[in-house]
């Protein structure tokens, strides 16, 4: 995992290039969990999962994630959708499908 994580270095492929975005996420289950272990001692799972915390944990980094990916593939500049042509549409593509479902073929 810590071979794939770039958060502070960056990860290379095969050719030596180093990746343009950080896209993955670790988080640690240790963190968030007791281990179980048999009776010889042996770690055979997790109990106890704090799973709230967990997924705190892994989605805190996706908003930077995102602006990262908007940016990369430069998609800030675009225009927005005004929110009643996109209702509008939403409206009219329900209404066609309604149309379609009331024949019988």
């Amino acid at each position: 995992m810590k071979a794939l994580d770039a958060d502070s270095i960056a990860v290379k492929n095969s050719q030596g290039e180093a990746a343009k975005r950080d896209i993955v996420q670790f988080v640690s289950l240790h963190d968030y969990s007791k281990l179980l272990k048999d009776a010889n001692g042996n770690i055979i799972g997790f109990t106890d999962t704090r799973f709230a915390e967990l997924s705190k944990e892994a989605l805190k980094k996706i908003p930077q994630k995102f602006v990262s990916y908007v940016k990369h593939h430069d998609l800030s500049s675009q225009k927005p959708i005004p929110a009643v042509n996109t209702l509008h549409t939403i409206y009219l593509i329900c209404a066609y499908q309604a149309k379609i479902l009331q024949y019988k073929y």
